[in-house]
């Protein structure tokens, strides 16, 4: 009996410790967008364990000087790292994050043919999650994820 008894705490302690060696599994909740009013690629990230990351983005972005609404529309190749902390929660908890593409004075009109991947900054070596943005996404008004 004492060896049954045994034997269901030691099961009993290997399922748990295997339940919360999975339970940190960062990813996106949905889809990023484009934010026209962050100037921002925004995303939401559940089953991060602390609140920091790391997002890269490579791909094409079209920011636009603001000062000069004439300039013809131009894509740029860029390559952006950054180590981010969460701008907000929604309502279920999930940190939600804003990749700045273009600098300060300018104003995010789109992005096209990238990858959005994120990874823990204590480990760059494997991505947590990545997402492809194929064909062209605008910014708009309408990518809010914060409560």
């Amino acid at each position: 009996m004492k060896a049954k008894v045994l034997s269901f705490a030691i099961a009993l302690i290997a399922l748990f410790n295997f339940n919360s060696a999975f339970a940190q599994s960062p990813h996106f909740v949905q889809d990023p967008c484009v934010s026209s009013s962050l100037d921002a690629i925004v995303f939401k990230v559940a089953g991060l364990g602390n609140d920091a990351i790391i997002a890269t983005f490579s791909g094409e972005v079209w920011c636009e000087n603001p000062a000069d609404k004439d300039d013809v529309p131009a894509w740029e190749s860029k390559d952006i790292t950054q180590r981010l902390k969460p701008i907000g929660t929604d309502e279920n908890g999930n940190y939600v994050f804003a990749l700045e593409t273009c600098n300060n004075r300018w104003d995010l009109r789109g992005v096209q043919n990238g990858t959005l991947t994120i990874y823990d900054p204590s480990d760059r070596s494997t991505p947590l999650d990545s997402y492809t943005f194929s064909g062209t996404h605008l910014a708009s008004d309408a990518c809010k994820f914060i409560r």
